[in-house]
């Protein structure tokens, strides 16, 4: 979905994992945005989450 002026703000949460891994929206624009995962010790990971972008 492309929105037509900018994105307000992108919510999500992990899907049922072991592993201490945070993530966050980033290269975020008006028709995309990446999920960054990292952990402690600075290591990525693909993980399932959840996510909902709102914009206007």
């Amino acid at each position: 979905m492309k929105f037509t002026n900018s994105v307000i703000g992108i919510y999500g949460s992990k899907r049922a994992i072991n592993y201490e891994y945070t993530f966050a929206a980033t290269s975020i624009t008006n028709t995309n945005f990446f999920m960054s995962t990292r952990n402690s010790e600075g290591n990525s990971r693909v993980i399932a989450c959840n996510w909902l972008a709102i914009g206007q």
